[in-house]
């Protein structure tokens, strides 16, 4: 399937495509199909902070689990996590 548009149209369509981290077809299908298309800003700065944290955890884990390390205090992250 084949249409036309112009420089300045294929230009919106494009960044609208980038911004929904989809294919052009699936964005393309989804938008002539009334589907739903989901932008959350800021969603690769989230995920990047919990493999950081993921990273920290698996680190500590290992350390106590070699005998490394004795005892983990958590309470201050737990009183971060619990607000």
């Amino acid at each position: 399937m084949k249409f036309r548009a112009t420089e300045e149209e294929k230009s919106i369509i494009m960044k609208k495509v980038d911004a929904s981290d989809l294919s052009i077809s699936e964005y393309l299908r989804r938008c002539a199909l009334d589907k739903p298309i989901i932008v959350m800003e800021g969603v690769d700065r989230i995920a990047y902070e919990l493999r950081a944290i993921g990273n920290n955890l698996n680190q500590i884990t290992r350390a106590v689990n070699s005998g490394y390390i004795q005892a983990v205090n958590l309470q201050g992250t737990e009183e971060v996590f619990n607000g």
